[in-house]
């Protein structure tokens, strides 16, 4: 297949971007996308730092499906501005096309003391866990607002929960992502593309590990019910403009 005719192929298939893709939530979110049936062929690009994963999950997704997966190693706490236009770039000139930005991306070192946290860590969780949201979001807007259906998803833990002390940038990072995820969504309101803000909930992931290493991972549900909650969201033909909030309940996922 020639380049012109590959580029031809991407400009048919619903191309969507997961940041955080080998997280709890974005690697549930990308297997969860490859298996939904869709009449229209989707070609996911995962956006993590952990190559190795990335490639894993992308193998396991291949094998299991005919969905396409492209990887894009970036380490959002390091990134630079000029890391975003080149990803912009590379979009359009592969793809020419995007229409599903999926902002699942956290970092966490666990629970510290502010006046015990070196500044470079806290600027650096800072960066990963809000100010790369923002960056992607303003580098990628430009295809999205081309795609007939647009849609941007955000996530973000309960408010209430890490707000409290010790919670460091992490903290501070995921009430502001709500705010962004707003501001975004009332902006955009004219438009094709919808925001979707999600608290996921309680989930079994290392992230929760860290915060309660002594409670045993099983008594939480596993990220496959968020990861469905949002599909579902996806799935929506045509939902009103304005912000969307997606509360997932815990108590009616599935036990296993």
């Amino acid at each position: 297949m020639t380049a012109d005719e590959n580029r031809a192929d991407n400009m048919q298939r619903r191309v969507i971007l997961i940041s955080g893709a080998c997280g709890g939530l974005g690697s549930a979110l990308a297997r969860a996308l490859a298996q939904t049936p869709a009449a229209t062929p989707v070609t996911l690009i995962l956006l993590d730092r952990n190559v190795r994963a990335m490639q894993k999950l992308a193998d396991e997704i291949e094998s299991a499906s005919q969905t396409q997966v492209v990887l894009y190693p970036l380490d959002l706490g390091g990134a630079a501005p000029d890391d975003y236009v080149q990803l912009a770039d590379t979009i359009a000139a592969e793809y020419g096309r995007l229409d599903g930005l999926l902002l699942a991306a956290a970092q966490f070192a666990g629970l510290r003391a502010q006046q015990q946290t070196p500044p470079h860590n806290w600027l650096v969780e800072l960066q990963a866990n809000l100010g790369s949201s923002q960056m992607l979001l303003l580098n990628l807007m430009p295809w999205l607002l081309q795609s007939a259906d647009g849609r941007v998803v955000l996530v973000s833990n309960d408010p209430q929960q890490v707000r409290k002390a010790y919670w460091g940038a992490y903290g501070v990072a995921q009430p502001a992502l709500a705010a962004l995820a707003s501001q975004w969504a009332e902006e955009l309101g004219n438009t094709s593309v919808r925001v979707l803000h999600c608290e996921p909930g309680p989930m079994r992931t290392g992230l929760r590990s860290k915060v309660w290493p002594s409670v045993s991972p099983a008594q939480w549900p596993q990220p496959d019910h968020a990861a469905a909650a949002i599909t579902a969201w996806l799935q929506q033909s045509q939902p009103d403009a304005g912000l969307h909030h997606l509360a997932v309940d815990a108590e009616t996922a599935p036990e296993n």
